[in-house]
């Protein structure tokens, strides 16, 4: 803890049955930034919402991460699931973890329906990544590995299917061949 009494970069963290919300008609903010060096994730789930029954705000086109891993980003997380579609852009990831350097652990990583790139991208990780049991449904990357030291990807489900072969992405979108995993 930092004597603000904040959560600084390299603290421990617990997230245990816990909802985070964003509204759908916002573009500027992610659900959670995670910087703990080490914490626990279990049955935690992000969404996007409505303002409420009814009133719906103008939609905004999403480029952002709804969850961002940073910095000394590290820990274990248990049942990791997202499952939205609506509005995404290219740069849009339900999951972004980028330039981290502690271990990281998913217990099963269900990341599902993404119109981004991909539905998970994992950038520049140095410290050991584990990806124990994943699940993804859609027809872009499902799972996008880039510059990583030390990856081990264990078992995978879903009905996930890559556009054809020869199917270009659409502007915008970075023009690698289709696939479930880019490494």
């Amino acid at each position: 803890h930092a004597s603000s009494g904040r959560l600084g970069a390299g603290s421990s963290v617990a997230f245990s049955g816990v909802s985070l919300l964003v509204w759908h008609h916002l573009n500027s903010t992610f659900a959670l930034h995670w910087r703990a060096r080490t914490g626990t994730w279990r049955e935690s789930h992000v969404n996007r919402v409505d303002l409420s029954p009814g009133k719906v705000g103008p939609p905004a086109r999403y480029n952002q991460p709804m969850v961002l891993m940073d910095g000394e980003a590290g820990g274990r997380l248990w049942n990791f699931y997202q499952e939205n579609w609506e509005y995404q852009g290219p740069k849009y990831r339900h999951l972004l973890v980028r330039d981290t350097t502690q271990p990281l652990t998913f217990y099963h990583l269900n990341t599902e329906h993404s119109q981004g790139e991909a539905n998970a991208e994992f950038r520049n990780v140095s410290g050991a990544l584990r990806v124990l049991g994943f699940k993804g449904e859609g027809n872009y990357a499902q799972l996008w590995f880039a510059d990583c030291a030390d990856v081990v990807l264990l078992g995978y489900g879903g009905n996930a299917s890559p556009f054809p072969y020869w199917c270009p992405y659409p502007p915008g979108y970075a023009q690698y061949r289709p696939s479930l995993v880019r490494l």
